[in-house]
């Protein structure tokens, strides 16, 4: 309410601000004073000291300054961020992979080829809206080979916005344990040295023109693309002569895979744990268990954007 330029609610809190200041002094002093002669007026033996005296004043007056700066004190988390994690994990779409990764699937024939390109048309789409893709191998799990996880990364890097690839191994007690990550284009340039069949097959397959229908579709045109990569191995007896199988020795021999990690088992996350995750140099952070599990994947800069409104936030309330 304001009458001629006066704000008298702000009066108002500045009287009961500046009110409240002087009583808690005056009590303050008055049972500092009290603390002060309990020698004489309890009998004491000897006289309390000065600091607790002090103590005994500020415990009288805390019931008086707790409850005016209490709703302030609440909306402050001291030492902490309140921040979940997974709202600011990185996407991740496995349909791709899994349509990629299937050594039989690419190798069918011509009748089963407009079932595929569509499947295949489809799990592209998704991955545009992704940031990583999950590449897991080992006991249990469909083997990957060489020539698909170039296939993979190499149409990742070429038609969608993912970032990174992550590296997961089944074992016979554990899955999903983290190997590591590395971007499409290391992937392919690895590769390429190792195979230089791939790159070949990949740029013939790229130069094949798609039927009518499935040219005016960029999603079925890069199906296409994918089918055409494995009949260009053909000519070296068909995929299987060419492929090695994807292991954590293949990787760590020709991938220079990012590897470190930090420890998280999904406790609330501390500061420390929150600086660390933003002070890293790569875009996307694995944060691991204890026994070597992924646990999430965390969009670094997403994370700072989600820290700095929050510290602003706090300090304008």
């Amino acid at each position: 309410m304001k009458w001629k330029g006066i704000n008298f609610a702000f009066v108002l809190r500045y009287v009961l601000t500046v009110s409240i200041g002087y009583l808690a002094v005056y009590v303050f002093i008055l049972s500092f004073v009290a603390a002060s002669q309990a020698k004489e007026r309890l009998g004491l033996s000897t006289p309390l000291s000065e600091v607790t005296a002090l103590v005994i004043a500020t415990i009288i007056t805390m019931p008086i300054v707790i409850p005016f700066v209490w709703k302030r004190l609440s909306k402050v988390k001291i030492g902490e961020l309140e921040i979940n994690l997974s709202e600011v994990s990185a996407k991740v779409k496995l349909t791709l992979a899994d349509e990629l990764g299937d050594v039989q699937r690419l190798a069918m024939g011509p009748s089963a080829l407009p079932n595929l390109i569509e499947k295949l048309a489809i799990a592209i789409s998704e991955a545009e809206t992704s940031n990583i893709v999950e590449v897991e191998f080992g006991i249990g799990k469909p083997p990957w080979w060489s020539t698909r996880l170039y296939l993979l990364a190499a149409l990742a890097k070429d038609y969608t916005d993912i970032h990174q690839l992550i590296f997961l191994e089944s074992q016979q007690d554990r899955d999903r344990i983290y190997v590591g990550s590395a971007t499409p284009d290391k992937i392919c340039q690895a590769l390429a040295v190792d195979n230089a069949k791939l790159v070949k097959a990949y740029h013939a397959a790229k130069k094949i023109p798609a039927p009518e229908h499935d040219a005016e579709v960029p999603e079925k045109r890069v199906a296409w693309i994918a089918q055409n990569f494995v009949w260009q191995f053909s000519e070296y007896g068909g995929e299987e002569q060419v492929k090695e199988f994807v292991t954590r020795k293949s990787l760590e021999r020709y991938l220079p895979i990012i590897g470190n990690t930090l420890e998280w088992n999904g406790d609330p996350p501390t500061t420390l744990l929150i600086y660390q995750i933003v002070s890293r140099p790569e875009l996307y952070v694995a944060l691991i268990r204890n026994n070597g599990q992924l646990n999430l994947v965390v969009d670094r800069l997403k994370l700072a954007e989600h820290v700095s409104k929050i510290t602003l936030r706090q300090q304008l309330e």
